[in-house]
């Protein structure tokens, strides 16, 4: 076969004597030029105009002009026929100084009905591959997103209206982001254009061709993209991740393309986990995984030397327990930033545990209240409204007081009262409060009320935990103990199984127990 050429300003056009197509050698304006490269011809030309000209990318052509090669016609370059696989689009590459852009002539009929949408698309992102060669030629697999996600990127950015970005491989990266942002694996990283249309619908288009001028001086793309954004958009890195995977749930006003990406084909399916449940699975890093769950509480572990993104932007260093909305999605992403430069695949366990909502009424000074459920965080009590927290355990006081409490921390530790740090369901509380109020957090559902069965000491601080309106004689062991008291927030009131007791508590005219209510505190001595 010969090959026959078509110059422009900045192209050579080779297609040769083979016609792969019924139709490839039509021509129909009759300028002995088959209408298919005098697309061709046009097509690169405007794609270099956008690309170079009004995007303002540095033009890979400074020497000599690309080479465009029509495959599976013949065509030869470098003395060397070139030919495609009939299910790629095409391909671009460098050899021998040489920029060479290779098209399929043909759509793959997976891909595109449309042979000049595919033609389009196609120049546009192979020719932004040989613009990337200019600026960096790091092919690493770590580094791959980089390349496929911005050459989809910049498709919708010369062609907005194709969409062949959200059709073709939107879901790549919706339906798999626990594979990682940067993972190498099938059309991820085409998925990946997704992530970068967020940041130019962000930041503005200028952020993409920021990242590739600071590409060349860093290790990976990630390390790149985290310095454009914390130094130039002053934007932290850990929160525009979070930020990225939470749009991706509500894409409308987030991406250009957000009402499309809103179809329900594209919509995120969380990890449905029961109460009391645990996954173990891996993740990548920098790559997120969604859950709902039935219940309130979240417990998350995983390795010691990475962090993880939850709950409001915080980053976790191994492990946290942190209260999720109920029936919401909501989603962990590994973190680390000294992984940029290389992510890896990490392991993590989930485990879902029950909880309720508690509400504590604090009465004015002093009140005498307790838990209905374990409390493993403290900070619930870090008030500036509390003076302090005291539990009674194991015949010893321990105390809690705000940070804003300098003065009463210090005492604290010059007396070595030791800090409550865990309150196990069941326990009495006294808490000093400046004034009335109410305390509301989550906390864990065990499998009983926590009432206490076995007083261990002469005195016990105890708590009506989640039981309700609790006669005193229905105590656990009630009938093995001398007396309960209860304080009402202004006077004391008291219970005892035995008549001679009950009758003495009359002749002081204290009020008798009529009943225990919910996270009612009270002292049992036996």
């Amino acid at each position: 076969y010969s090959t026959k050429k078509l110059e422009t300003e900045h192209f050579i056009i080779y297609y040769g004597d083979s016609d792969p197509a019924t139709t490839f050698w039509a021509d129909y304006n009759k300028n002995n030029i088959p209408d298919y490269i005098d697309n061709v011809a046009t097509i690169v030309e405007f794609v270099f105009n956008y690309e170079i000209n009004i995007l303002g990318y540095d033009s890979p052509l400074l020497k000599e002009k690309c080479n465009v090669v029509i495959a599976n016609t013949g065509a030869k370059i470098n003395s060397e026929e070139v030919t495609i696989d009939k299910k790629i689009c095409g391909f671009s590459y460098e050899k021998s100084g040489k920029n060479i852009l290779v098209l399929n002539p043909v759509p793959p009929s997976t891909v595109f009905t449309n042979s000049k949408n595919m033609l389009k698309v196609t120049v546009t992102h192979e020719f932004f591959h040989i613009v990337q060669f200019g600026y960096s030629e790091d092919f690493a697999n770590t580094n791959i997103w980089l390349y496929e996600g911005t050459a989809v990127w910049m498709e919708n950015q010369v062609y907005p209206d194709i969409d062949d970005y959200i059709y073709t491989y939107a879901n790549d990266l919706i339906q798999k982001t626990e594979e990682g942002l940067t993972s190498p694996k099938g059309f991820h990283p085409y998925g990946t254009s997704l992530f970068f249309d967020y940041l130019s619908f962000k930041f503005g288009k200028e952020i993409i061709k920021d990242i590739w001028k600071n590409f060349k001086e860093k290790d990976s793309a990630l390390e790149a993209i985290k310095d454009v954004v914390e130094k130039q958009y002053s934007t932290d890195f850990a929160s525009l991740l979070y930020d990225f995977y939470k749009a991706l749930l509500s894409p409308e006003g987030n991406f250009s393309d957000g009402d499309k990406l809103s179809e329900e084909s594209f919509q995120i399916e969380p990890k449905l986990l029961d109460c009391n449940s645990s996954v173990n699975e891996t993740i990548g890093m920098f790559g997120a995984v969604y859950f709902k769950t039935n219940c309130k509480y979240t417990g998350f572990l995983s390795y010691e030397s990475v962090g993880f993104i939850i709950d409001n932007l915080t980053v976790y260093s191994n492990s946290f327990n942190s209260a999720f909305a109920l029936n919401e999605t909501e989603l962990i992403i590994p973190y680390s930033s000294s992984a940029v430069t290389s992510p890896e695949n990490i392991y993590y366990n989930v485990t879902i545990k029950d909880t309720d909502f508690v509400s504590l009424s604090l009465n004015y000074k002093w009140t005498l209240t307790g838990a209905p459920y374990e409390v493993n965080n403290m900070e619930i009590f870090n008030l500036p409204s509390i003076y302090t927290v005291w539990m009674w355990d194991n015949q010893t006081w321990q105390i809690f007081i705000p940070d804003d409490k300098t003065e009463l921390n210090s005492v604290a530790e010059k007396y070595s009262l030791k800090k409550i740090t865990h309150i196990n369901t069941g326990s009495g509380l006294w808490i000093n409060n400046k004034n009335s109020g109410e305390i509301v957090f989550t906390a864990i559902k065990t499998g009983n009320c926590g009432i206490e069965t076995d007083f261990s000491g002469s005195w016990n601080l105890e708590s009506t935990a989640c039981i309700n309106s609790l006669v005193p004689n229905k105590l656990p062991n009630s009938n093995s103990v001398k007396t309960i008291w209860k304080w009402t927030g202004t006077k004391w009131q008291v219970w005892s199984p035995e008549e001679s007791i009950r009758e003495l508590i009359k002749s002081y005219q204290i009020e008798e127990i009529d009943s225990l209510e919910i996270n009612n505190g009270f002292w049992v001595n036996k």
